[in-house]
């Protein structure tokens, strides 16, 4: 049992959270202390609880108690903006409170000269590519490092070498297998020696790859580099039918190692007289498949959503703005309110605005004071306490040859 004092700290933060306490304070197990309350509890409040004891720490890093906790917080109200704000540095802001301050919450920066590719976020887990300079434009696989972090906590992963050929051009998608508890990675890529198609599955579990049997349809080449990903196991890429003359969208499942669905964007695009309704991107918003377009006639951008997975007919244009070019290309990085606020990351002037779907006004979107964002480009990421197999609290610069590399 818990000492006096624990239970009056943790029957404050239950009563901050849940605004009542049960009367059984006194005589609260262990199972309801770390099943019931902790998950409630805000991720910085959880981390403070690791130091305790054994039997604390042991508990809230489990993958069980880390999974109630995002479940029950996500998508929370306390989600982080990550920005690139250089060639070689990550900054992780919190998008809801923009205090009046230019520190980020936390930075991530990579020794001098490295260049930084974000693939995307899972469970509050960051994965990126990280090369040297010039390397990533030649496709030097070779000189390219994958690296998981946690940017709540600051924790740094083992860096792990991209296992493929070096001047092939590939996709990767990251992703969580919620049956297994597993955060994992995903790389596809054609193999020209023997005219095939491979794809590669990274378990951070395992610390290992796996190479999967079963193929990406036959007339398809992944075409975009980084995969959306949509509850939290489906990974999907834009692809290339020769055979349709058209684009469509591959997806694999992590759940279960393999590829599964074959789907098709909004039939306005497949329209013949569409020929000038230039696909832009896919992502995703609410937990939905999206796609945006420019339209080159009308001069206008366009924003679907799929409302239903898998069902082309369920497709609906969620927006229209003008555009004169695709310079002024807006990509949709998040949403609120389900799909009645969109944030846009802004190319052409680097700033992040919000997008009334309702009224259709626009706003500056401010992060600790500053509207601005370096590169254009922005992706989100739920706060979380996973603490990473053989990971390293980090602070300073990150060499590339610091952490344990993995073939």
């Amino acid at each position: 049992m818990m000492n006096t004092l624990l239970l009056q700290k943790i029957s404050h933060y239950y009563r901050s959270v849940l605004g009542r306490l049960p009367s059984s304070t006194a005589t609260l197990d262990d199972d309801v202390i770390f099943f019931k309350i902790l998950p409630k509890l805000p991720t910085k409040s959880l981390i403070r609880f690791k130091c305790v004891s054994k039997s604390f720490n042991s508990a809230i890093s489990s993958p069980e108690l880390i999974d109630l906790h995002l479940r029950h917080h996500y998508p929370s109200s306390s989600e982080h903006l990550i920005t690139l704000a250089g060639d070689h540095r990550i900054n992780c802001y919190n998008l809801h409170h923009p205090l009046p301050l230019s520190t980020p919450i936390s930075t991530f920066t990579w020794s001098h000269p490295s260049s930084i590719s974000v693939i995307g976020s899972s469970n509050g887990l960051l994965s990126v590519i990280v090369s040297k300079h010039g390397e990533r434009n030649n496709n030097n696989n070779n000189n390219n490092h994958i690296c998981f972090l946690n940017p709540t906590i600051c924790v740094l992963h083992r860096q792990i070498r991209i296992p493929i050929p070096k001047y092939i051009v590939f996709g990767v998608g990251f992703g969580f297998d919620r049956q297994t508890l597993d955060h994992k990675l995903v790389i596809v890529y054609d193999d020209f020696f023997v005219k095939t198609q491979v794809t590669m599955v990274y378990s951070l579990n395992t610390k290992s790859w796996r190479k999967i049997q079963t193929q990406l349809y036959s007339d398809s080449i992944i075409l975009k580099h980084i995969g959306v990903v949509i509850n939290h196991n489906l990974v999907h890429w834009i692809t290339w039918a020769p055979l349709l003359n058209k684009y469509k969208i591959g997806c694999f499942n992590l759940s279960i190692n393999n590829w599964t669905y074959n789907l098709l964007l909004p039939g306005y695009y497949y329209d013949p007289t569409h020929k000038f309704y230039l696909l832009l991107g896919m992502g995703g918003l609410d937990g939905r498949l999206i796609s945006y377009f420019w339209d080159q006639n009308k001069k206008q951008y366009d924003v679907w959503v799929m409302k239903e997975y898998r069902v082309q007919d369920s497709w609906f244009r969620l927006l229209t703005m003008p555009i004169l070019s695709e310079c002024d290309l807006m990509v949709p990085v998040f949403s609120r309110g389900g799909l009645d606020e969109i944030l846009f990351a802004q190319r052409r002037s680097d700033k992040l605005r919000w997008y009334n779907t309702r009224d259709g006004k626009m706003s500056d979107a401010i992060v600790h004071g500053d509207p601005c964002l370096p590169n254009g480009k922005a992706y989100m990421c739920c706060p979380n306490h996973v603490d990473l197999p053989r990971g390293r609290r980090f602070r300073g610069i990150v060499n590339l040859g610091d952490c344990c590399c993995l073939m």
